[in-house]
């Protein structure tokens, strides 16, 4: 049987922050695979939703020691990944490549949040 789902008052401010920024994130890559579908319009706004809620998420977990144990490898890409100065230059073209990295960045750190417990994510079967 599946675990009880944690109610708000047995939710620290901590993981009630880490939930918040993780839905953020999601929410943003909905709104990027959208615009990755359509391509129209302007690509900035989603992936900036996807970009500061991930961040965001990650800025505040990745120091965390169930965390940092065995992915070191991907905490160092996801960091050059986040790194602002990859971004491009306003007004340039989309870079693709960089939302679907950042895309399967959250759904392997998802994972760790997972294993670790630090979010609520629970698939549905």
């Amino acid at each position: 049987m599946a675990d009880p789902i944690a109610q708000p008052s047995q939710v620290s401010p901590l993981q009630f922050q880490i939930e918040r920024y993780y839905v953020m994130a999601n929410e943003g890559r909905n709104a990027v695979r959208i615009w990755l579908m359509r391509k129209t319009g302007p690509h900035t706004e989603p992936f900036d939703l996807f970009y500061h809620g991930f961040i965001a998420l990650f800025d505040m977990t990745k120091g965390l020691k169930e965390i940092e144990k065995g992915n070191g490898d991907l905490l160092k890409q996801i960091e050059s990944w986040a790194d602002y100065r990859n971004e491009p230059a306003p007004g340039s073209k989309p870079d693709l490549r960089r939302m679907c990295d950042g895309m399967d960045f959250l759904d392997k750190y998802t994972k760790i949040l997972q294993d670790n417990k630090l979010i609520a994510y629970r698939k549905v079967a």
